[in-house]
């Protein structure tokens, strides 16, 4: 009987790169004639968006925006006012080669910030930032799959490996009317205003996904005829979309991020009682990753019981997805002020920064900075702003035993809470957000090739039909199998035998086969 093969082709994720880029921001800002002139900086801050990545022509290609926000104090009444720019960049990297298959990840932080006052009218912004990228491939390896005739045998592992993975990104964009709620004073000036956007619910139906999420917006105001400072308004706005991925069925679990591009608020039109709303526009990018798990069989070993046998064997890397991770946590930090300066609190905001994540024993640990700036006033009615960098850690238990564990999280704060919990220290509470895709890996050394020397055929003992072997326990039946030239199920049929390792020590039979 000639020899048999057959192939099939598994799914390998590599990363073909994982780099970081640097990205300058300089801005030389005159304050046009409607702004009142500076006195003084409350705070600068440069707010970096990756808007788009593709990967083009054998480089993976990056654009971004930076907004950049000043809050500063005027020079006439000495009101908190602010401006905000934006600064569009681009960015490239030479890959290997034009990776078609392929997921990019990306994040982007700022690493410095620094305004300097020229005169009242005039700013000097410099900053830099940070982006990290990566770059997962998916390469097609053919392997062998199954072997018959001329007396091979193989040693099959099934294993749960990943299947093809399927990723899309989408742009939008939102508009809502906000109202403020009842009882606040109306709007003269919108000062500044963060949004963040997260998942709730998604449905998979005829290779489309459907998202449905919030937006989280938190909005600082300047009231009409305010004489002793700003106002916050929080709300909550819907997300609905459809994002097209073909190949998608409902054996897939998507992991879904939003990042909110762009936010802009326009007041409405002020009437007898003022401005008690805004329209409101958001950019979002949706980013859809879809991963299914498939059971494969792998041949990590072969023999002949007759004749020569040479296999070429290499070793891979394969994945599969265990959960998709998706927690919140709360972070509470007591920031101590100086008691002496403060005499109201306008708001507080928290970023997280320096994020690191590990796993140990199932345990999601994550370490940063909360960078927490608080907004307020001092004895003399003069806006101040207190900025404090804290330690953070929180821990996630992810019921998760296994080991050879990948995680790469996204981590957003989602909103920020504060209690004065004495004269001159208040409690910080801020939600964090994590959510990404948890993987398991395992080496596996697989025969990819395999060939037969018909003129080497081996010399068996002619008068031996069975042979006796006293077995170690825990021995495999497949090295016994294969250092007497016959079968697994001889072996296993002869002696009543179940399972690829034997329980006791003892005597076996040995049947010989051709």
């Amino acid at each position: 009987m000639e020899l048999q093969l057959s192939h099939e082709s598994i799914c390998l994720n590599e990363v073909v790169f994982d780099g970081t880029l640097e990205q300058s921001i300089e801005l030389d800002y005159l304050l046009p004639d409607y702004c009142s002139s500076v006195f003084k900086i409350l705070k600068c801050r440069i707010l970096p968006k990756v808007t788009s990545e593709r990967i083009s022509g054998g480089k993976l290609m990056i654009d971004g925006v930076a907004l950049i926000k000043v809050l500063y104090v005027t020079e006439e009444n000495y009101q908190i006012r602010s401006v905000t720019q934006k600064q569009v960049f681009s960015k490239s990297v030479e890959l290997k080669e034009n990776y078609e298959n392929s997921t990019v990840r990306t994040s982007i932080q700022c690493d410095y910030t620094n305004c300097r006052v020229v005169n009242p009218r005039r700013l000097d912004i410099r900053g830099a930032v940070t982006i990290k990228a990566s770059v997962s491939a998916v390469r097609q390896l053919e392997i062998l799959s199954g072997a018959s005739g001329m007396g091979v045998q193989v040693c099959n592992k099934n294993v749960t490996a990943l299947d093809r993975k399927l990723s899309a990104g989408k742009e939008f964009t939102i508009k809502e009317e906000v109202e403020l709620a009842y009882g606040k004073p109306s709007i003269a000036e919108i000062l500044d205003h963060t949004a963040s956007a997260s998942l709730t619910d998604y449905k998979i139906i005829a290779n489309k996904v459907v998202l449905k999420g919030e937006i989280l917006l938190h909005t600082l105001y300047l009231p009409e005829g305010e004489t002793t400072g700003p106002e916050i308004m929080d709300c909550t706005l819907p997300i609905s979309q459809i994002m097209d991925l073909p190949g998608i069925t409902e054996e897939y679990q998507c992991m879904v991020s939003f990042c909110v591009n762009s936010a802009d608020l326009f007041l409405h039109s002020s009437d007898e009682e003022g401005c008690k709303g805004f329209d409101a526009e958001f950019t979002l990018r949706a980013c859809c990753e879809a991963d299914k798990n498939a059971q494969t069989a792998l041949i990590n070993d072969a023999y002949s019981t007759g004749y020569e046998l040479q296999s070429n064997s290499s070793q891979v890397k394969i994945e599969h997805l265990l959960s998709i991770v998706q927690e919140s946590c709360i972070c509470k930090q007591t920031v101590r002020l100086p008691q002496e300066e403060f005499s109201c609190i306008y708001d507080i905001g928290c970023e997280f920064t320096n994020e690191n994540c590990k796993l140990e024993s199932g345990i999601l640990i994550l370490t940063g900075n909360l960078e927490i700036s608080v907004l307020a006033r001092d004895s003399d009615n003069m806006p101040i702003l207190f900025e404090k960098s804290e330690p953070c850690e929180v821990q996630i238990d992810l019921h998760c035993d296994e080991k050879d564990l990948l995680f790469s999280p996204r981590i957003t704060i989602t909103s920020v809470s504060y209690s004065l919990i004495s004269a001159n220290e208040v409690e910080v509470r801020a939600e964090i957000k994590i959510c990404g895709n948890l993987y398991q890996y395992q080496f596996y050394d697989i025969v990819q090739s395999i060939s037969i020397d018909e003129n080497g055929k081996k010399k068996r003992r002619a008068d031996a039909v069975l042979q006796l072997y006293f077995a170690a326990g825990g021995e495999s039946v497949w090295e016994i199998a294969k250092r007497f030239n016959t079968s697994v199920d001889s072996i296993l049929s002869e002696n009543n035998l179940d399972g690829e390792y034997l329980a006791n020590a003892g005597m076996i039979l040995i049947p010989m086969i051709d």
